[in-house]
């Protein structure tokens, strides 16, 4: 089995993103237990798909607790997500025969990023026991979930909209932008911290903090409309 060094060598490619600058410091070590265990990219992608959808599971949960749990297994969903194209590039380095893979590869990627709006539409069921109406908390987690589900969509639109409308050359700055306000870079770890915030002092920073996804979601989208009209 190959080092770890040796891993970077093989699986490793230019990071264009903070997110994967970030995640790529630790995937290595994740990928070579994948590939200790003689996982398949896709294997590894489900994995990921599984992690998330019980982290949305628990995020729909009235407990802090589980909450934190969450923020954990939403980590390692979007490290699984990294890492499942590396172990792809490995196997393609090593010549392994991966037809399932090829046909179906994409598809199963794509399902661990669509897990991630459902945390943001279960977060809703956890928070309908607050003073507001059921019907206002529903709908803010429907929005948050379909910003979500649309920022996959509008990531090329988005980054190119900071880029010529204001960060004026800065793609940089608008890449850290991009990644902190839905899916990657900084959720997790905000989700654990408000959730430790919540239950040790009971300051409904959760729920705050997914208003705050709600808002930004309309962001992003608002922007990726506008660069669409400016095309």
């Amino acid at each position: 089995m190959e080092t770890i060094k040796e891993i970077k060598k093989i699986c490793g490619k230019q990071a264009f993103s903070y997110r994967e600058r970030f995640y790529r410091r630790y995937s290595y070590y994740f990928t070579w237990v994948f590939l200790l265990l003689n996982l398949t990219a896709n294997q590894v992608s489900v994995l990921g798909v599984i992690m998330g959808l019980c982290s949305a599971v628990l995020f729909a949960s009235n407990n802090y607790l589980l909450f934190m749990v969450g923020s954990i297994l939403l980590f390692f969903s979007v490290m699984a997500d990294q890492c499942d194209g590396e172990v792809a590039r490995y196997r393609k380095y090593k010549g392994l025969p991966d037809e399932f893979l090829r046909n179906y590869g994409p598809f199963f990627d794509s399902l661990n990023h669509l897990a991630r709006p459902m945390i943001f539409l279960c977060m809703s069921i956890s928070f309908m026991h607050l003073s507001y109406p059921p019907a206002l908390i529903l709908g803010i987690g429907f929005a948050s979930a379909f910003f979500c589900f649309l920022d996959i969509g509008f990531h090329s639109l988005l980054g190119s909209v900071l880029h010529k409308k204001i960060t004026r050359g800065n793609s940089e700055f608008a890449t850290l932008v991009k990644h902190t306000v839905y899916s990657s870079l900084f959720t997790p770890f905000m989700l654990f911290a408000s959730s430790l915030i919540d239950f040790l002092f009971n300051l409904r920073a959760t729920f705050y903090l997914w208003i705050f996804f709600a808002l930004c979601g309309l962001l992003v989208v608002s922007l990726g409309f506008i660069r669409s009209k400016w095309s």
